[in-house]
């Protein structure tokens, strides 16, 4: 089967579904949520932190909010990453860092350490968010992608109930630092991605790698498909997009409304839930 190389989105957009479409949606999908866990396993062990260390108010919110200036940093620097060196490299990457630097804050033996290491996991919990969703949108026909993708997103959910689920158990046992280390749960899942993910198809296009893109597509379609790479039809010119385009007349209303759509969603829902522990501990008596 031979297919321009312009043809290539178009070819998977319209491919059957089939094994390696699931595979792709599974693994996405545990690393969403493992991730997603990850970011959320602060607000069960805040409550215990605080009082060991005697934290006031003040640093509890810094101790909460911390790894989320990590992830605004880790999403815009791996993002751009991940478009000069490769989704799944960057994937592995982040998978690793986020579940390591989240565990060994149980190390912690001040304050102003666990500071640092909970942002540098946010570097990694940041940036590896939003490579799952890139993986489905590639990958999966339009005619199933958003079905797929609302799969991934709601593995969130999941990894929301383990972070607080695991703890309640945990906790009592192992105390806030042992629990830590369940942050590790993300592991397992890089040899899997390594063996068994492929490079993001737009990588691989525009990065010239046909000879791999050929045998993703072969992969999936389970036949033979060559990439014709000696004419490129004028016809379908694919378009460049830059940062500045995002604030251009054209696009700025919509970037700026996004912005706020974003900024209140997680404004609200991390607010809440990462408060609630801490707040149903005091007001309850609790202990977490």
């Amino acid at each position: 089967m031979l297919i321009e190389k312009n043809g290539v989105y178009k070819f998977l957009d319209e491919a059957p579904l089939k094994r390696f479409h699931f595979k792709t949606v599974l693994l996405s999908s545990f690393a969403y949520g493992l991730t997603g866990m990850n970011v959320m396993l602060i607000a069960p062990l805040a409550s215990p932190i605080a009082r060991e260390w005697n934290l006031s108010i003040n640093e509890i919110g810094y101790l909460l909010s911390i790894g989320y200036f990590g992830m605004f940093i880790g999403a815009l620097f791996f993002g751009k990453l991940a478009d000069v060196v490769g989704r799944k490299k960057i994937l592995v990457v982040t998978l690793l860092l986020g579940a390591v630097f989240t565990m060994l804050c149980g190390l912690s033996q001040s304050l102003y350490t666990f500071y640092i290491l909970r942002f540098i996991a946010g570097l990694g919990l940041g940036g590896a968010l939003p490579l799952p969703g890139v993986y489905v949108s590639e990958y999966i026909p339009v005619k199933h992608r958003g079905l797929f993708l609302g799969l991934v997103e709601t593995s969130w959910v999941y990894g929301a109930m383990l972070s607080l689920l695991i703890p309640y158990f945990a906790l009592p046992i192992f105390g806030w630092r042992g629990t830590f280390l369940i942050a590790l749960a993300p592991i397992p899942l890089v040899p899997l991605i390594i063996l068994s993910l492929p490079e993001s198809i737009r990588y691989l296009v525009e990065k010239s790698k046909l000879k791999e893109a050929q045998r993703v597509i072969t992969e999936i379609v389970g036949s033979h498909v060559k990439i014709n790479l000696a004419k490129e039809s004028s016809e379908v010119k694919e378009l460049e997009y830059f940062f500045k385009d995002l604030f251009s007349r054209k696009y700025a209303k919509r970037t700026f409304l996004l912005f706020v759509l974003w900024g209140s969603l997680i404004y609200t829902y991390h607010g809440i839930f990462l408060w609630l522990p801490t707040i149903y501990a005091k007001r309850f008596n609790l202990k977490m």
